[in-house]
Parts: C-alpha cells; structure tokens; sequence
C-alpha cells in the first residue's frame, strides 16, 4: 500500500511537472515568436531604408535627365518621357510621405530602441504595414529604373 502510495503522488508531481514544462515551452514559444516578428520588422525597415536611400540619390538623376530631354526639340512637359520623369519622382515623394505618417521617427521601427517598451504595439500589424511599403518602395524603383532607361536611350540616340 505505501508503494502505491507514493507511486501515485510521484504521477501526480510528473502530471504538475509536465503541466510547468508546457507553460515554459508556450512562454519561450510566445517570445521566439514576437522576438522572430520584431527581427523580421528590422530586416524589413531596413531593407526599404536602403531602397530609399539609393532612390534617393538617383533624385538628381531625374532631374538632369529630364533638363537634358527638354533641351531636345519636339520634347516638352507633355512629352511621355518627361511625364514618366516626372511621375517616378512623385511616387518617391508620395512614398515618403505615406511612410513617414505610418511611422513617426521616434516610434517603433524608426526608433529601434524603442522595441523594449512596444506597450499596445502589435508587431505583426507593423509587419503587414512594412511588406506593403516594401512592395510600394519596390514599385518606385521600378520607375525610376524605367524612366531614367527611357530617358537616357533618348539622349543617346539624340547625339
């Protein structure tokens, strides 16, 4: 009877163990897990802040390719490869102004610090917020690429 005994109260101290290891894997899990989204989101802001930055300096690319292509006769501000010119730079200004009222600078992602104190931040809403400008900063540099292509086959034929 006293083997019994203890054979049940040791089941019922594994049944207390398993139930503690179960919560410790789901805790561990739950903070793999938003530690995985929050690694992602900086990969992400990151990835567009590059993609920004080198747009950025192909700024001055398309205005000296537009200036040179209005140089030319029979082109104008109507012109499509001035009007392409034109609308891939609006889209850099469009993108930036969108992306700079989704995240303020001293908000999470912009303030990277700011990843130990997220109180009512949900990473995977800032998640789907960052493919989607990824998508759109991936959008603007396909414009660029084909306006500045455009514009500067355009130049060369005309020399």
């Amino acid at each position: 009877m006293d083997m019994l005994y203890h054979c049940s109260m040791l089941l019922g101290d594994i049944k207390i163990i398993d139930y503690e290891i179960y919560i410790c894997f789901f805790i561990l899990f739950s903070c793999s897990s938003e530690n995985s989204t929050h690694l992602s989101n900086l990969k992400l802001f990151d990835e567009i802040m590059y993609e920004h930055d080198e747009l950025m300096l192909d700024m001055r690319t398309l205005k000296q390719i537009k200036e040179d292509l209005l140089e030319i006769d029979g082109y104008d501000e109507e012109s499509i490869p001035v009007k392409d010119l034109d609308e891939a730079r609006m889209s850099m200004m469009s993108f930036m102004k969108e992306f700079g009222g989704e995240f303020t600078i001293d908000s999470y992602p912009m303030d990277k610090k700011s990843h130990s104190n997220l109180e009512g931040v949900d990473l995977s809403s800032v998640n789907k917020k960052l493919l989607v400008f990824k998508d759109k900063i991936n959008s603007v540099s396909v414009k660029f690429s084909n306006s500045i292509s455009e514009g500067n086959n355009i130049l060369e034929s005309s020399k």
